[in-house]
Formats: structure tokens, C-alpha cells, sequence
């Protein structure tokens, strides 16, 4: 397949499935129970268990909402990460204080996502860290591939955080999981050699583990 058509046929899976999850969202109960169920099952895999660190997305309103996993490992002991978009291309992760409400150390940001505030501290890297990374997406597959919103953000993201493990020698390499709904699960999603495939998916349903 070439580059073009995986670029069309992405564009309009795209589409697809943020209608669906446009529909979906409508009904908030819906979206909460989901959003539940999804969040239980996340804190009793091992890989939650064993995490030092969780890097995750602030979601949207047609998404898993992601405040439950945070406030779930804030309670745990955990340290958390939220992204914040810096230039065009690139996005940093910043920790969150467990000691303040999140609503009170975010406000919104690029696309309507709510990020951290300027006196966040950066994320950085500590030896013998567990990290668990959970990236959004419009569609996965069960063998872990990825249909992201299309500027690859998150790609460059975790393919720069990979060399960095890489490079420096550690240990422990990041989990890196997909939140999604269980529809958003499909057949196939074609694959570029800068995207970055996901080690499982927490759905509202199940844990696909690639």
C-alpha cells in the first residue's frame, strides 16, 4: 500500500470513527460508565501496579475520561504527567501535585485540551523508573497499532522517549497502553514506520494485550 493511500484510507477512518464517537459521547452516562469500567480494569493490570510514573492525556469530551486513572494513581502514591503542546511538532509531559485539585493546575490549551499550568514542573527521567505511558487514539488494533488525530504528536513524543531509554541504558522499559472504547477497536489500521504501536488497549470491555 503506498504512502498515499495509507494517507486516504487513515483520513477516512478518521472520520469514521469521530463520528461515532461524537454519537457516542452524547449520552453522558454512557461516556461515565464507560469511563469506569475502563479505569478498573487499568488499575488492576500489573503493569498499573508496577508503574512509578504515569504519563497520560487530559481527554476530550468524546473520549475515555482519563480523570479517574489520574486521581486513582494520585491515590495510589504515583506521580502523574499531563502533556502540554510546545510548538507545532512536539509536546512535553509536565507532573501533576498530588496536594492540588487537577481542575485547579490545568486550564485549556490547544485544541480545547486542558494542560498543565506554567509553574508545572517538566517531566524527566529517573533511574530505575517504571514508566506507564497511555496515549488516545481514534482507533487501535489488537496487535497495537495506532490511529491517532493526524499530527503526531504522540509519535515523535514516544519514538524521542524510546531513544532516550535507548541511549541512556535503563532498565525498565515504558509500558505503553491505549484508552479507548471497545467499537473503537478495529481490523486494520495501516502503519507508517515513524508510527509507534502500543504494548496493550484498555477498552471499556476488555485489555488487548499486543
Amino acid at each position: 500500500m503506498s504512502r498515499e493511500t495509507n494517507r486516504k484510507t487513515k483520513d477516512l477512518l478518521r472520520k469514521e470513527m469521530r463520528e461515532m464517537t461524537f454519537s457516542f459521547s452524547q449520552n453522558k452516562d454512557d461516556v461515565l460508565t464507560a469511563s469506569i469500567k475502563t479505569a478498573n480494569l487499568v488499575t488492576m493490570d500489573e503493569r498499573y501496579k508496577k508503574a512509578d510514573t504515569i504519563l497520560i492525556f487530559m481527554s476530550l469530551p468524546n473520549e475515555i475520561q482519563t480523570e479517574l486513572i489520574i486521581e486513582n494513581a494520585i491515590l495510589d502514591g504515583k506521580k502523574v504527567a499531563i502533556p502540554k503542546v510546545i510548538n507545532k511538532t512536539q509536546i512535553l509531559f509536565y507532573y501533576l501535585d498530588p496536594k492540588i485539585p487537577i481542575l485547579n493546575q490545568v486550564s485549556k490549551g490547544k485544541f480545547s485540551v486542558s494542560e498543565p499550568l506554567e509553574s508545572a514542573k517538566l517531566f524527566h527521567l529517573q533511574k530505575d523508573e517504571q514508566i506507564l505511558v497511555f496515549v488516545p487514539g481514534l482507533a487501535f488494533t489488537t496487535t497495537g497499532d495506532r490511529l491517532g488525530h493526524g499530527k503526531g504528536y504522540y509519535d515523535r513524543y514516544l519514538n524521542s522517549l524510546l531513544e532516550n531509554f535507548s541511549s541512556s541504558k535503563h532498565e525498565k522499559i515504558p509500558y505503553i497502553c491505549g484508552l479507548c472504547y471497545d467499537f473503537q477497536i478495529r481490523p486494520f489500521i495501516p502503519m507508517e514506520i515513524t508510527d509507534v504501536p502500543v504494548d496493550c488497549i484498555f477498552t471499556n470491555a476488555n485489555i488487548y494485550n499486543s
